[in-house]
């Protein structure tokens, strides 16, 4: 898809700046669930990297071992509603894109 091509049809100002505010809106919400990804999975790898030193260095059981795994197992899946935030929002604006120049 070309965006130098014209939309189909006149666009009035008030549509002009609702498609902004929207733009704007998923802008937002990306970047927010983009910033969320990036913090767990940070604290993902904190969790193993002090998980496999602490057992190495026989800081930690074998038991602690299996929580800090499960807490870092755990920080994955709430990740999840961030990553389908993202997807839903790319789809939002090609669907926009779509509409306008189709």
């Amino acid at each position: 898809m070309k965006l130098e091509r014209l939309p189909k049809r006149r666009i009035s100002d008030i549509e002009k700046e609702a498609i902004f505010l929207r733009a704007e809106l998923s802008k937002l919400r990306r970047e927010r669930a983009d910033m969320i990804l990036n913090k767990g999975i940070l604290l993902y790898f904190s969790f193993l990297i002090v998980a496999i030193i602490g057992l190495l260095n026989h800081y930690i059981t074998l038991k602690q071992l299996n929580v800090l795994v499960a807490l870092a197992l755990a920080v994955l899946v709430t990740m999840w509603p961030y990553i389908t935030t993202t997807t839903r929002e790319e789809k939002e604006l090609e669907d926009l894109i779509e509409e306008l120049y189709v």
